[in-house]
């Protein structure tokens, strides 16, 4: 298998050794540190030839450095900012980052600082599976990928595969179905790059504007819980209403009102799992006065009540509270 020769080299530079007991009931893998280098784990499920879900919670005692040679991949994970930023320098300083890129076949190169924690859930594809197996199944071209991916994280976001990875955080894997659901949130990811893609606008965004969508779209996750004002949103861009709204949609793949409740639900999520707040607590937070309203709008989204995906996940950690815990290591 591929996964064999990408991650043998890694494991062994980084003293990490085989856990039988395991950080998920059933099915992949689990790699731990030596007492001795550190601690946190490294989970691993190899979903077919092709693809795997990675998830990683790790910090070392010591600097580690590592060099490996690894083959052809496209990876698209949501990760802590000393992840994102080993993978992409110009990576914001936020706790919780999507990034996509794609690694040619060579030799990869990091040294990881000491006493940093390092969070990540991911999805792992080879060039098969995009470029081969899938146009045999749904006779369409998948090629596109491979340059649609790394621009996730640098001018390009789309919320619903935030949501996509907070799900396959989650969830716990059962022997009978772990294989189908992983792949199906696979195809779930792919789904939305196409789906950005042919609804992408094809005029070309200049730097100005470009620059001006993405301020927008940071001030929307910082006011998040604040009444929607398109208005306001045009003038703070210095475009009219129709051209924010197209240009918003090419860029992040949804409406305006579509990114602030997907970053609503995302932030609802983390709440429900991180802390005893009661409901109407966390939907007065996130936006709404009335928790009936809150409790409609997260099941038409999630497809369970707030109370229900508690109790659900609760012995479970979603990668977004790892990473807010690690915070508190350093």
């Amino acid at each position: 298998m591929y996964a064999d020769k990408f991650y043998s080299g890694l494991f062994s530079q980084l003293n990490l050794n085989p856990d039988k007991s395991g950080i998920k009931p059933s099915g992949g893998f689990t790699m731990v540190p030596k007492d001795s280098t550190g601690e946190g784990y490294l989970w691993t499920y190899p979903v077919n030839a092709f693809c795997s879900i990675n998830i990683y919670h790790l910090c070392f005692y010591n600097e580690m450095h590592y060099r490996y040679y690894h083959p052809k991949m496209l990876v698209l994970s949501q990760s802590s900012f000393y992840v994102a930023r080993a993978i992409k320098k110009n990576s914001c300083n936020q706790k919780n980052q999507l990034i996509g890129y794609y690694l040619d076949n060579g030799e990869h190169e990091y040294t990881i600082p000491a006493g940093i924690w390092l969070d990540s859930v991911g999805v792992s594809i080879f060039p098969e599976y995009y470029e081969e197996y899938l146009p045999k199944i749904f006779h369409q071209d998948f090629s596109s990928l491979s340059e649609i991916v790394p621009r996730i994280g640098t001018d390009l976001f789309i919320p619903k595969i935030s949501t996509i990875l907070d799900d396959i955080a989650t969830y716990t894997p059962t022997s009978e179905i772990s294989e189908l659901f992983y792949e199906a949130k696979i195809l779930e990811i792919i789904a939305a790059f196409l789906s950005w893609k042919s609804n992408a606008v094809h005029n070309v965004i200049d730097k100005e504007d470009s620059e001006a969508l993405h301020r927008l779209g940071h001030y929307l996750e910082q006011n998040f819980s604040n009444p929607t004002n398109i208005q306001m949103y045009a003038r703070m861009c210095n475009m009219s209403k129709s051209k924010l709204s197209e240009m918003f949609h090419s860029i992040y793949g949804c409406t305006i009102v579509e990114f602030i409740m997907n970053y609503r639900i995302d932030k609802a999520k983390r709440l429900l799992l991180e802390n005893d707040l009661s409901i109407q607590q966390i939907a007065t937070t996130v936006g709404y006065s009335h928790q009936s309203s809150f409790t409609y709008i997260f099941k038409q989204h999630v497809g369970c009540t707030p109370r229900e995906y508690r109790k659900d996940n609760s012995n479970f950690h979603s990668i977004s509270s790892t990473i807010s815990t690690s915070k508190n290591h350093l």
